[in-house]
């Protein structure tokens, strides 16, 4: 019978022409998986097609204005902690306003902190005293944000910590100030309590996705987490289920591993990965050093949010962002403001957003697309070149324009590739959508092994860095020496990077062009596995090896970065470039030493006379 309803829902799926890559993909391996219950696939092409999410972390520490559960040591340890819970009750909480805020930002789905890793349920829940029916607040806060959610359609996902105030290695974690008792039964009782704690979740608000974190729990493994997650699935079959397994591996080309995972999708924090052809999210914060409220608060600008959007979206990922109620339960007038410049935006190009998969082309340091039928969504970010050069795609374009207001925009299509003029006049200042209209829908991702170079343009001038000498800050026995010239040229072919340092908290390669030049650019090619280490990448420039300035950070991982140093006119002129004679880039590692490890690095410039 499970087999059947698994293949009707299979048909369903393919018979969509948005991703039958995709689609295929999720098909074969779930189809492999060969222990337990499954993903419901009608269930995570829903979530696909939402492509914004809206979280809130919340709770009695918002009281002391420090960040939730770490916080307990800093405030005076867990009896201090806790002493807020009894004077918990804010008088503004209204879960209707701030379901108001993620319809204003365009969100499909919301996800609340139902318990964090302090052990405080915001829920009526049987399973502990520690919930908010015992605050003067008495209200289940649970339960009016499912319902204010479901009031305006939109789905509901439940976040339940693992990690719990009571788990006995919970020193290990906060100190020894926070003075916890432990749970003999270790890890068997942590299974167990989780359990009825998420079956209450399940039966009282029926969550379209349980959403967990503490997963990295010592001893929490994957068998573990497979006992979970069949026990929930019996449950509520079509519902998805995400982090519920400690650092889950993923595929060779970053893609979520259904045949040794446990877990629906990939959900990371932070971190923006490439293009994966199975679902992925990435959860971030509007505040941009903590995800509960703080007293002394910074919150990213809008610019800086859709620029996370466009490269999570062009690499066919959801976004999922936290906004921060403070301690009487009100979202501020800042971020409600931050709201509403981000949804204006999103409004202006929800064509492109919702409903869309990632491609044909891959994603890039400026950008990158989105598909629906045949309709292709070219995203360029401020930092996008006035002429967009696209690889080749199989067939006809029939016309090109500004999404947000209907310009037309000129463009020249090619054997060779697809060219897009995009104007200083007709662009957003925090992302230009260009929609093209193609004669038939494109199937699959177009090789990025022919995305055309930004470079081929002589002003950018030619390779200045053949003869350079690289130098390494370590070097690891998985590096050989003999390699490091492959780093300038087209000849690496059977090894996956050209050096390769020890894991070290900032590691760096360092390289002299041998004289001062002029550099107008650099592109640079990322390993092909474990390139999720460069996600710190940041190149600095020197002339004397004294003073330094950094020129570049990466902003979302990606196969090959291009990264002009120079800027150009409507006219056709150019800025000077960048006068060094010395490259160095660095990587920062500081809670977990990792190696740096790149395939090429070519610099373009000019030849400087003496």
């Amino acid at each position: 019978m499970r087999k059947t309803i698994l293949l009707v829902l299979v048909t369903l799926i393919l018979s969509c022409k948005n991703t039958p890559e995709a689609s295929k993909t999720i098909k074969t391996e779930v189809e492999n998986v060969n222990e337990g219950a499954k993903p419901d696939l009608e269930a995570l092409s829903r979530f696909e097609d939402m492509r914004f999410g809206f979280m809130i972390h919340w709770g009695p520490a918002a009281l002391h204005g420090k960040t939730i559960s770490w916080s307990m040591p800093e405030v005076g340890g867990r009896a201090k902690y806790e002493s807020y819970y009894k004077q918990f009750n804010p008088q503004k909480f209204n879960a209707e306003e701030w379901i108001s805020v993620a319809e204003t930002i365009g969100a499909k789905y919301a996800v609340l902190v139902c318990k964090h890793h302090d052990g405080y349920c915001l829920w009526d829940t049987k399973t502990t005293d520690a919930n908010v029916m015992n605050s003067p607040l008495k209200r289940d806060v649970v339960d009016e944000f499912v319902k204010a959610c479901r009031n305006k359609d939109i789905a509901v996902g439940t976040y339940l910590s693992i990690m719990d105030i009571h788990e006995d290695k919970w020193e290990q974690v906060y100190g020894s100030q926070s003075d916890m008792p432990g749970y003999p039964e270790g890890i068997p009782h942590i299974l167990d309590f989780t359990t009825r704690q998420s079956l209450e979740l399940i039966r009282k608000y029926n969550p379209d996705i349980m959403w967990y974190d503490g997963q990295w729990l010592e001893g929490w493994d994957k068998d573990i987490a497979r006992t979970l997650y069949d026990r929930l699935k019996k449950e509520k079959p079509d519902m998805l289920i995400t982090r519920i397994q400690s650092r889950p591996p993923i595929s060779g080309d970053g893609s979520w591993d259904y045949m040794n995972n446990v877990g629906d999708y990939h959900s990371m924090e932070h971190k923006i990965g490439g293009y994966m052809k199975t679902p992925w999210e990435v959860v971030t914060s509007i505040g941009v050093h903590h995800y509960s409220h703080a007293s002394n608060h910074e919150f990213f600008t809008a610019k800086q949010v859709i620029d996370k959007l466009v490269r999570v979206w062009c690499g066919n990922g959801n976004l999922l962002l936290n906004f921060i109620p403070d301690a009487d339960g009100e979202i501020d007038e800042t971020q409600k403001k931050l709201a509403k410049e981000i949804g204006s935006w999103v409004n202006d190009n929800s064509d492109a957003i919702y409903g869309t998969r990632g491609g044909p082309w891959y994603p890039n340091q400026w950008g990158g697309s989105t598909r629906k039928g045949k309709k292709i969504y070219v995203y360029a970010l401020p930092e996008a070149p006035q002429l967009i050069r696209l690889s080749a795609c199989p067939t006809k374009v029939l016309g090109a324009r500004i999404l947000s207001n209907g310009t037309a925009i000129e463009y020249k299509q090619t054997e060779d590739g697809l060219d897009l003029k995009l104007p200083e006049s007709v662009r957003d200042s925090k992302a230009t959508v260009i929609e093209l209209t193609m004669e038939e829908e494109i199937e699959g991702m177009l090789d990025h092994r022919k995305d055309r170079s930004i470079f081929a343009d002589d002003t950018y001038g030619k390779i200045i860095s053949e003869n350079a000498q690289l130098t390494l800050s370590t070097t690891s026995p998985r590096n050989n020496e003999a390699n490091h010239k492959y780093l300038f040229t087209d000849t690496l072919d059977k090894m996956d990077y050209a050096f390769h340092t020890e894991a070290e908290a900032r590691p760096w390669a360092l390289i002299d062009l041998q004289k001062i030049k002029k550099l107008t650019g650099f592109a640079i090619e990322n390993s092909t596995s474990l390139g999720d280490r460069a996600e710190t990448l940041r190149v600095y420039i020197s002339k004397d090896k004294k003073e330094w300035e950094q020129v570049w950070a990466v902003k979302g991982l990606q196969w090959r970065w291009e990264v002009p140093l120079t800027d150009f006119h409507d006219a056709g002129g150019k800025l000077p470039g960048k006068l060094a004679r010395y490259v160095k880039l660095e990587t920062i590692h500081d809670w977990v030493p990792q190696p740096l490890h790149l395939r090429k690095v070519k610099i373009y410039g000019h030849e400087v006379e003496d």
